[in-house]
């Protein structure tokens, strides 16, 4: 979780949110972009991230889930002829209100989707520990 910034606990779990770069995601024609928005773009004013929320346990991480094509940055209001009319900045505090809640939810199911995983993988390969008390109480 390098680069995670904590947002609380949920249900007992540490709950962190990562932004990183997406670098899949481009602008195009279609996307209703104006050409100071795009030009903004290009300048690194603004940018599309990922955004990451991690559940930990003791400082491990059992879930996450993640949400591509984030606006991140000061990012132009532009009117139909292409006139900056303002700016919004997105910071961390915008993309959570935005994503954070959805992503914590997905990551709470993948932590229990973990959890399931590996209370049968120890069923399924007992630790010696185990099988030595399961032999005692059936001793």
């Amino acid at each position: 979780m390098l680069n995670a910034n904590s947002r609380g606990k949920l249900d007992g779990l540490d709950v962190y949110l990562s932004i990183g770069e997406d670098y899949f995601t481009q602008i195009s024609d279609d996307d209703g972009i104006t050409p100071k928005q795009r030009q903004a773009w290009e300048n690194d004013d603004w940018r599309y991230v990922t955004a990451t929320v991690h559940l930990a346990l003791d400082g491990i991480e059992i879930g996450s889930a993640s949400y591509p094509m984030v606006e991140f940055g000061t990012f132009l209001n532009t009117n139909e002829n292409d006139e900056i009319t303002g700016t919004t900045e997105i910071d961390e505090d915008q993309v959570w209100e935005y994503v954070g809640d959805e992503l914590a939810g997905q990551a709470m199911e993948n932590a229990y989707e973990f959890s399931n995983a590996m209370q049968a993988w120890r069923v399924a390969n007992p630790s010696a520990f185990e099988l030595r008390d399961a032999a005692r109480e059936s001793a």
